[in-house]
């Protein structure tokens, strides 16, 4: 997990915003192919994470390595 961006939105709410990349293994645990949709949601370190992107795959050269996936997170 990576934080890329964050701002604070303060017209008429005191929130801030925050979108992160997450670097993920592109297979599950019982080997099948990790399935990432729109309306997923990651939970990580206490935190729910919206995905807003489809998964981008990241190659290797002789297979894939693993998926990005960008996520946000909107507090307050």
């Amino acid at each position: 997990m990576q934080q890329t961006t964050g701002a604070e939105d303060t017209n008429q709410r005191d929130a801030q915003i925050g979108e992160w990349l997450l670097m993920c293994n592109p297979w599950t645990t019982g080997g099948a192919r990790l399935a990432v949709h729109g309306s997923a949601r990651v939970h990580w370190n206490g935190t729910q994470f919206e995905v807003i992107a489809p998964p981008g795959p990241a190659f290797e050269p002789a297979e894939l390595h693993h998926y990005e996936i960008r996520l946000k997170t909107v507090e307050g």
